[in-house]
């Protein structure tokens, strides 16, 4: 819709632009609902959202006793465990996982399925590299007064993530 993405950060901060700054990481959920239900959106996607961000998602609006009414209808989101994945269920809405798409693509392979290898290789644009380790840095991120880099660094995944099932067609697939 020409609007940039908003960042949701669970942490107060002085920010600007799209970014919305949080007491605490249950505020930051429940925020995050609010802007699923405003939008309405038909798709979620990520790169491993079933793998890892939406099994983490749920886990965590258990935890702090927050309502998993993610989807369009009063039935709450869940995870289910496969094999060697999960298959996370929100009513009303398609989850869109890149990684699974194209790692299950017999017409295109990668040395590696991570979203920098895959960006780099079909959009010619990569990940924001964090110098010095990537959880270390976002552990110093974390713990300091300047979140610029870290909101920068989530906003890129999340277009690079956009543009590929926008511009590499993987709705078709």
């Amino acid at each position: 819709n020409g609007k940039s993405s908003i960042v949701l950060l669970a942490k107060p901060a002085k920010v600007n632009g799209n970014v919305i700054a949080c007491s605490d990481e249950k505020e930051m959920l429940e925020k995050l609902k609010e802007i699923i239900n405003e939008y309405d959106c038909d798709i979620i996607c990520g790169h491993n959202i079933n793998g890892f961000d939406l099994p983490f998602l749920i886990r965590r609006l258990e935890v702090l006793k927050i309502p998993r009414d993610l989807g369009r209808s009063e039935k709450n989101a869940f995870t289910r465990k496969l094999q060697y994945t999960h298959m996370p269920s929100i009513s009303g809405r398609v989850v869109v996982d890149t990684f699974e798409i194209l790692k299950r693509d017999p017409w295109i392979k990668f040395k590696r399925y991570d979203l920098s290898t895959i960006a780099k290789e079909l959009l010619g644009l990569g990940k924001i590299e964090l110098e010095g380790g990537y959880l270390e840095k976002i552990r110093e991120i974390w713990n300091g007064k300047d979140f610029t880099e870290l909101i920068n660094y989530a906003r890129r995944d999340s277009e690079l993530v956009l543009r590929l099932v926008a511009e590499r067609r993987l709705l078709d697939k």
